[in-house]
C-alpha cells in the first residue's frame, strides 16, 4: 500500500490546489483522511489489502454508493480507482452509543437501511458466509493457525446457512455488510451510511443483526428494530435475527484471523487483532451473541 505523499500528486481533484491532509480516526481496514484542497473539504481513504483475499471489486463499491447517494443515504462519490475512493467530506461525527438506543434512532436506522436494502444493478455477492469462508480462508493461506473452538463455531454455521436459504427472500438483498457506528453519520438528527467496501448481496438480518449485536440491543430494542423495518415481527425475524447476530460474532473472528495473519499495521496500533479474536469466539462458545 503506497503512503499518502505518493498518491496525492496522482489526484486530479486535487491537481493545482493547495492541499492539507489530517488522518480521520476509527477504521481499522484502511487509512482515511480529511484533505482540504483549495479550501474544500473532502475523505480521502487509501485501501488496505483485506480485499486482495476478498475479490470483491472496487468499481462496484463505488457504483453502489453512488446509487445509495442518489437515495441520500451516502456520501458522494467524486473519484475513485482501485487503490483510493474520494467522497464529498459529510459534515456529523459518529453516531454515539447514547443515541443508538434511542428509539428515535433505533427507528431512523430502520429505516435508512430499508432504503439501503433497495440499491438494484450492483450484481457483486457478499453474503456473511462469503465473507467469514474468506477470512478465515486467507489466515489459513498465510499459515495461521486457528484457536480451539473454531470448528465447532463453523458447524453451527451450515445450520445457520441452511436456515437462511429457506427465507430467500431476505437473503439475496443489496446490503451494507458492516452497519457499525463508526460508520454511521449522524447530523441533526439525519443518517448517513459510510465505507460501502463490503456491501453485496446478502441477508438484510445481517444488517440488522450488527446494529443489535455490537449494541447490546435488548429484546424490546430488537423488537422495535424489526418492527420498524418489516412493519409487524414474526417469529421467523427473531429466529433469523439471532442467527445473523452469530454470523457477526464469527466475522468478528475471521476478520480479526486474516488481519493478524497479514500483519498489517492498523491505523490503530494498540488494535490486537488475535486477542479480539479469541474473545469473540469465548463469546460464542459460552452462547453469547453479542460483543
Amino acid at each position: 500500500m503506497r503512503e499518502l505523499e505518493q498518491i496525492l500528486p496522482e489526484i486530479a481533484l486535487f491537481r493545482g490546489k493547495e492541499v492539507t491532509a489530517a488522518p480521520l480516526s476509527g477504521g481499522l481496514t484502511n487509512t482515511t483522511y480529511k484533505v482540504t484542497a483549495g479550501g474544500t473539504p473532502y475523505v480521502l481513504r487509501i485501501n488496505g489489502h483485506q480485499n486482495d483475499f476478498l475479490r470483491l471489486d472496487r468499481s462496484e463499491e463505488a457504483a453502489a454508493t453512488r446509487k445509495a447517494n442518489a437515495l441520500g443515504i451516502a456520501p458522494a462519490v467524486l473519484e475513485d480507482s482501485p487503490e483510493y475512493l474520494i467522497t464529498e467530506f459529510k459534515p456529523g461525527r459518529m453516531l454515539t452509543r447514547l443515541k443508538v438506543h434511542m428509539p428515535e434512532f433505533i427507528r431512523k436506522i430502520a429505516a435508512i437501511l430499508r432504503l439501503a436494502h433497495t440499491v438494484t444493478g450492483v450484481g457483486r455477492d457478499c453474503s456473511p458466509f462469503y465473507l467469514a469462508e474468506q477470512y478465515l480462508d486467507g489466515a489459513r493461506r498465510l499459515g495461521l493457525e486457528f484457536p480451539d473452538g473454531l470448528n465447532a463455531c463453523l458447524r453451527e454455521v451450515e445450520r445457520i446457512q441452511t436456515r437462511a436459504a429457506r427465507a430467500a427472500g431476505y437473503t439475496r438483498r443489496y446490503c451494507h455488510n458492516d452497519v457499525y457506528t463508526i460508520n454511521i453519520l449522524e447530523h441533526n438528527g439525519e443518517l448517513c451510511l459510510i465505507d460501502w467496501e463490503l456491501s453485496g448481496m446478502g441477508s438484510v438480518f445481517f444488517d440488522l443483526a450488527t446494529v443489535s449485536s455490537v449494541n447490546h440491543f435488548s429484546d424490546e430494542e430488537d423488537a422495535l428494530l424489526l418492527e420498524e423495518y418489516f412493519g409487524a415481527v414474526e417469529g421467523e425475524h427473531t429466529e433469523l435475527l439471532r442467527d445473523m447476530k452469530v454470523m457477526n460474532m464469527l466475522r468478528e473472528v475471521a476478520w480479526a484471523l486474516l488481519h493478524h495473519a497479514m500483519q498489517t499495521k492498523s491505523p490503530n496500533p494498540q488494535f490486537d487483532y488475535y486477542k479480539n479474536a479469541v474473545r469473540f469466539l469465548n463469546r460464542l462458545k459460552d452462547g453469547y451473541v453479542t460483543g
